[in-house]
């Protein structure tokens, strides 16, 4: 990968307050890393990312946050991923074809292959639009939104699904819909939940919200940001091993710290040598690189699903599972594109 001013950002000096955006080809090299290293660690090889491609430059959308670096560099490590899997399989093919003297005249020994990702493109992937039974899916409820507080600052209410949405409104002692409701009786008015947040702080109502397992964030600034607790953790924890400075042109190269901590780990199933690792069939020229590979999505909310999407989109057989009890919502459709889907009862 050679790095460039016309392949990736360059950043300017950053106004009082912003955040400093780390250029993509580092972001992709500090998450190949921390997936890959540790006893634990998947040990990706970094000479893979010589086999990368990043176009595009920030900002790919208006936005006060790097969305086009987060969206570019985390689709492209999972491609990288996915190709190094592919990789192996084939070449493990190639190596029992090879062992058994059965290697065709005209089989190469294989190649990986390369990984392109575009920043738009990237970000565009991120955003969601799609239909259920032909009509457009609302993607925020009635309720859901930014709401001004008495201390001039906003807070975020996620209400999309009904629990969430009634416990808002019971906390701010305004009636939620009750169980044989008539359809003549009045819900709230969203000007309602206007006014009697104009009585609270916001950072009051996030945790009194958080207090009861609702979903409610207050609005920051980056100092206000900096100074909370969360934030403090991460800095303690995290990205602070990988410099990737601007000239670099081959990742190859670069020297990772791998014994840094991090915001995030992964642990092979495998780790346990008593057990032997799942192989795999070969790869035809028709498969991709999860082909054959059998996943259960457990998960719910987002970051689990999108990882079984993205599984998904590279080959895996996905079975989502999901209850007919549990509170369902139709924009689960849109992170269960390529999954097959079962509802499963364990009630009875």
């Amino acid at each position: 990968v050679t790095t460039t001013t016309d392949t990736h950002s360059v950043q300017s000096e950053p106004s009082a307050g912003a955040a400093v955006v780390a250029e993509p080809l580092a972001v992709v090299a500090k998450l190949w890393a921390l997936a890959g290293g540790g006893d634990g660690g998947l040990h990706l090889p970094l000479e893979a990312m010589d086999f990368l491609t990043l176009t595009g430059s920030e900002p790919a959308l208006p936005s006060s946050f790097a969305l086009g670096t987060a969206a570019q560099a985390t689709q492209a490590v999972a491609g990288l991923a996915a190709m190094e899997l592919g990789y192996l399989r084939e070449s493990v093919s190639h190596q029992h074809a090879v062992d058994a003297d059965q290697l065709q005249p005209q089989q190469q020994y294989p190649q990986r292959q390369r990984v392109a990702v575009d920043m738009l493109e990237a970000s565009m992937e991120c955003t969601s639009y799609f239909t259920v039974d032909g009509k457009d899916v609302e993607m925020w409820a009635k309720f859901s939104g930014l709401y001004p507080c008495a201390d001039g600052r906003y807070v975020r209410i996620h209400a999309n699904f009904d629990h969430h949405r009634d416990g808002a409104l019971a906390l701010l002692g305004l009636r939620p819909h009750q169980a044989g409701d008539e359809p003549t009786v009045p819900m709230p008015e969203k000007s309602d939940v206007e006014r009697r947040l104009a009585t609270w702080q916001a950072e009051d109502f996030e945790q009194a919200a958080a207090d009861q397992n609702l979903v409610v964030a207050a609005l920051r600034t980056f100092a206000q940001w900096d100074s909370h607790p969360q934030a403090v953790a991460m800095r303690q924890a995290a990205l602070t091993g990988v410099s990737v400075p601007t000239h670099v042109t081959q990742p190859s190269d670069l020297d990772l710290d791998l014994a840094t901590a991090s915001l995030f780990s992964v642990t092979r199933i495998s780790a346990d040598h008593d057990h032997e690792s799942l192989s795999l069939p070969p790869l035809t020229a028709e498969d991709r690189p999860l082909s054959g590979l059998r996943v259960l999505d457990l998960t719910r909310i987002l970051a689990g699903p999108v990882g079984g999407r993205t599984l998904a989109t590279y080959g895996a057989d996905v079975m989502l599972v999901n209850s007919p009890d549990l509170p369902n919502i139709e924009s689960i459709a849109e992170t269960s594109r390529g999954k097959l889907s079962v509802h499963v009862d364990l009630k009875t």
